[in-house]
């Protein structure tokens, strides 16, 4: 999908909604956004507010969970999306989960580190490093899902989720438990820098700067979600997962 024209927007004030009572006495409200961010949520509301369909909201939100939430996820993974078409009274499921690499073949999966993570009393292994790295599907789901069933130009969605990425978020109190859960992962080569900058982990409160995203976001703004599949972030990926040892190619 090729980019939409149109302007970059920053995350308006969420509107302020208040429930009515319907006929039956049951609460309606105009629209509500789950998210496990505060700026998450209020993205979405704001695409809303601005005249954006669901999926348009959900888009926005999603790419600002990528930078507000990346305990939880982030432009370089994978995920479901389900859209209920109300008028046709129709459920479709978009599938871009993260596909396993080597089309290319001959890679050197030496990238690949075992690391155990502690949940409660048990310790889950996990495989992490370049070698461990899936092909992304975010930026094409996500670009799927705004062509098909949105209204706002996409460099629009984009912009609250580049916002954030220029700006920084602050830390909430269930993202720095998981952080300390995951502490071997986030910590990795550059990732000390960004998620311990201070010789330890960000706690709750905390401004989470991570500014790499900040260029992600814009190629994503301006190149499309193509940028992942075949334009200048794929090309980037594909160049660090030759230097680090990952499978992912051209080819993938």
């Amino acid at each position: 999908m090729s980019p939409a024209g149109g302007r970059r927007a920053e995350p308006a004030a969420p509107p302020d909604a208040e429930p009515s009572a319907a006929p039956s006495g049951n609460m309606t409200v105009a629209a509500g956004v789950a998210a496990q961010h505060p700026a998450t949520a209020a993205v979405g509301l704001a695409i809303l507010a601005d005249g954006g369909t669901a999926a348009d909201a959900a888009v926005a939100a999603m790419l600002a969970a990528c930078v507000g939430e990346t305990t939880m996820t982030g432009l370089g993974g994978g995920g479901h999306a389900i859209y209920w078409d109300a008028a046709a009274g129709d459920a479709v499921l978009l599938d871009f989960f993260v596909t396993v690499p080597g089309l290319g073949g001959g890679a050197d999966l030496g990238g690949a580190l075992r690391v155990d993570v502690v949940f409660e009393d048990e310790a889950v292994p996990y495989w992490i490093g370049a070698g461990s790295v899936g092909v992304p599907g975010v930026a094409a789901g996500l670009g799927a899902l705004a062509e098909r069933y949105g209204r706002l130009p996409w460099a629009e969605l984009c912009g609250p989720a580049l916002g954030l990425a220029r700006r920084g978020v602050p830390v909430p109190p269930t993202h720095a438990v998981v952080m300390e859960m995951i502490a071997p992962v986030l910590t990795l080569n550059e990732g000390a820098a960004i998620f311990a900058p201070h010789g330890r982990l960000l706690r709750a409160g905390e401004r989470l700067d991570q500014p790499g995203l900040c260029r992600m976001v814009e190629l994503l703004a301006d190149e499309g979600p193509g940028t992942f599949t075949g334009g200048t972030v794929a090309e980037l990926l594909v160049d660090l997962m030759r230097e680090r040892g990952g499978a992912i190619s051209r080819a993938d």
